[in-house]
């Protein structure tokens, strides 16, 4: 189980250095967690037009956008469209939802 942890951590640190690196305007703790969530669901895949959007100001479309990335392999499944439902509450309410 801690070497689990470790490689969680890891993959977590990377998602932060992109969010890090790659957004340039200020942001709430929420909106931080949500794109480092997102970041690090998408497997540190970066979505240019969602950095975009928060690099240019446009905090009020970020959730939509993140509402955008509900397939996986041409299927919708319930929980990816869930998950994206949390990561949007989370950076444009500063919602935690932890429910399972």
């Amino acid at each position: 189980m801690p070497q689990a942890f470790a490689l969680i951590r890891e993959d977590i640190k990377v998602a932060e250095r992109i969010i890090n690196q790659r957004i340039l305007l200020p942001l709430y703790q929420y909106e931080y967690d949500s794109l480092v969530d997102f970041v690090y669901n998408v497997r540190g895949h970066t979505k240019e037009s969602l950095l975009k959007l928060v690099n240019t100001g446009h905090y009020d479309r970020v959730p939509a956008k993140l509402l955008e990335y509900t397939s996986a392999s041409g299927a919708r499944p319930g929980g990816l469209l869930k998950r994206r439902h949390a990561e949007a509450k989370m950076f444009r309410d500063g919602i935690y939802d932890a429910s399972h």
